[in-house]
C-alpha cells in the first residue's frame, strides 16, 4: 500500500487485522500505533482508517467488510451464539493477538485465501464456514467485554441515532419508506436527520435504502432461481421496474437481468 491516510465511515461491519509494517490507526478521536497481531472489530460508523508511510517496512493488512443483515439472513445464531453481538454491543474493539492465538487466526486467513474467489458451491460453502469460524473466534476473544452493557469507548450520540435509523430501515426498507416517516419516527427535523445520516455514513438516507434494496435483490437472484426480475423488483420495495434497473446498473455495473443470469450460472 502507498503512503496515505484513509479516514472514512460506513454502515458496514468491519474486521481489520495488522500483519506487519509500520503504521498507525485512527479510530474516532484516538490514534494508536499498530502492532503485529492487532485485530480490530468495528461497526463502521465511527470514522476510522490506517495511517502509514511507504518509506518504512511494507504495510500488510487483511480487511473484511460485510453487511450485518446478510449474516442474519443466513442465521443470526450459531449454536446459540449471536455472532453480531461484539460488533453491535462493543461498537469498536481492539484485540491484541499473540502466541497461539495469533498463529490460529493467521491460519484462518490462510484458509480464506484458499477459497477466495472460487465460484463453485462447495468452495463457496467452505468460505462461508471459514467466516463463521472467524466470527466465533472473535466472539470468544470478546466474551469478557460482552458481560457489560457498553465498551469503555462508547459510541457517540450521533452514531447511536444513525444506528437506530439503520435498524428501523432494516425492518421497513421493502415498504414505501419516506424521509417524512423517518422524521416522525425519530422526532428530528428533516434537515438535521439528513445531515446527520450523511455525516456519519457518507451517503444520503435514500441512497442507503436503494443500496439495501439492491443488495437484497442480489441475494434473491442467487438463492431463488424461479424469481423473475419483476418479482424481485417489487419484493425488495421498488415500485417501477425501469427505476429498479437504473439503480441496479448504477450500483453493480450491469442490468439486473444480466446479473441474474451470471450468478445463477454458478449455482
Amino acid at each position: 500500500m502507498r503512503s496515505k491516510t484513509v479516514y472514512h465511515s460506513h454502515p458496514l461491519a468491519e474486521i481489520y487485522y495488522f500483519h506487519s509494517g509500520t503504521g498507525e490507526y485512527i479510530l474516532g478521536d484516538t490514534l494508536f500505533q499498530l502492532k503485529q497481531g492487532d485485530l480490530i472489530i468495528m461497526d463502521g460508523l465511527t470514522r476510522h482508517g490506517p495511517k502509514f508511510n511507504a518509506q518504512g517496512a511494507p504495510f500488510v493488512r487483511t480487511m473484511f467488510q460485510f453487511e450485518p443483515y446478510a449474516l442474519r439472513l443466513a442465521e443470526q445464531h450459531v449454536f446459540g451464539i449471536d455472532l453480531l453481538q461484539p460488533f453491535e454491543q462493543l461498537g469498536n474493539y481492539i484485540i491484541h493477538l499473540h502466541g497461539d492465538s495469533k498463529e490460529e487466526f493467521e491460519q484462518m486467513l490462510s484458509r480464506f485465501n484458499r477459497f477466495y474467489g472460487k465460484q463453485d458451491p462447495v468452495n463457496c460453502g467452505r468460505f462461508l464456514m471459514a467466516f463463521y469460524d472467524m466470527l466465533l473466534f472473535i466472539y470468544e476473544k470478546c466474551k469478557h467485554k460482552l458481560t457489560g452493557l457498553y465498551a469503555s469507548g462508547a459510541r457517540s450520540e450521533k452514531e447511536r441515532i444513525v444506528r437506530q435509523v439503520i435498524q428501523f430501515i432494516e425492518h421497513r426498507y421493502m415498504d414505501d419508506l419516506t424521509l417524512d416517516e423517518l422524521v416522525k419516527q425519530f422526532h428530528l427535523s428533516k434537515q438535521y436527520l439528513s445531515k446527520l445520516f450523511r455525516e456519519v455514513t457518507g451517503m444520503t438516507i435514500m441512497d442507503y435504502i436503494y443500496r439495501r434494496r439492491i443488495n437484497q435483490a442480489k441475494i434473491l437472484f442467487y438463492m431463488a432461481k424461479e424469481k423473475a426480475v419483476t418479482d424481485v423488483c417489487f419484493q425488495v420495495g421498488f415500485k417501477d421496474v425501469s427505476h429498479f434497473s437504473r439503480k441496479f446498473k448504477l450500483q453493480e455495473g450491469l442490468p439486473p437481468e444480466q446479473y441474474r443470469k451470471t450468478v445463477q450460472g454458478h449455482v
